[in-house]
């Protein structure tokens, strides 16, 4: 009777020492598959893409809501600050900013928006400051937000009601742009 334990204990240690070899031997392959990283390697920095029309970005970034398209820009705050303008829109928006981490760090809707427009400014502590000395005219309707991040992206969201609102919906993410703020 005890050597049927002992036979089914040295199985079992068999058995995890298998499963973790093979985790650990996964790791490298599944610890790349963050949000920063697909978007980053499938798109330059400071370049708004329509992850729509990505099929590789768009397969890994998997949207659970068929209704809502999207797009995304990486940037990195320690080069410029970020300006992503778009045009206006009748259909509901969002646009958060992201950690490299991908910790989320603000969120911005057309209902909070200036006149339902896209126009957010993201810099960190350094350029908030220079900005403050000496502030130029299109930050006048911007959403101006300091985060003291290094890289990033936004996501920008819309919802797409049916297929009457797709060449709309293409259009608003086609439009939207994603720039370097000079120090």
């Amino acid at each position: 009777m005890s050597i049927k334990y002992l036979y089914l204990f040295v199985c079992g240690l068999i058995l995890a020492g298998i499963i973790h070899i093979s985790i650990i031997l996964l790791i490298p392959n599944y610890g790349s598959r963050d949000a920063w990283n697909i978007i980053s390697a499938n798109s330059e920095m400071w370049v708004f893409n329509n992850l729509s029309s990505n099929k590789e970005v768009s397969d890994a970034l998997v949207d659970t809501d068929p209704y809502i398209k999207m797009g995304a820009c990486a940037f990195d705050l320690d080069e410029a600050g970020l300006r992503l303008t778009g045009g206006k829109s009748v259909n509901f928006w969002s646009v958060s900013v992201f950690d490299q981490g991908g910790s989320i760090i603000y969120s911005l809707n057309n209902d909070t928006s200036t006149d339902n427009q896209l126009n957010l400014i993201v810099l960190n502590p350094i350029q908030m400051v220079s900005l403050r000395e000496s502030p130029y005219q299109a930050v006048e309707h911007a959403v101006v937000l300091e985060a003291d991040i290094g890289k990033g992206f936004v996501v920008l969201r819309q919802f797409q009601r049916d297929d009457s609102d797709r060449d709309a919906v293409n259009d608003f993410l086609a439009n939207a742009i994603c720039m370097k703020i000079a120090k």
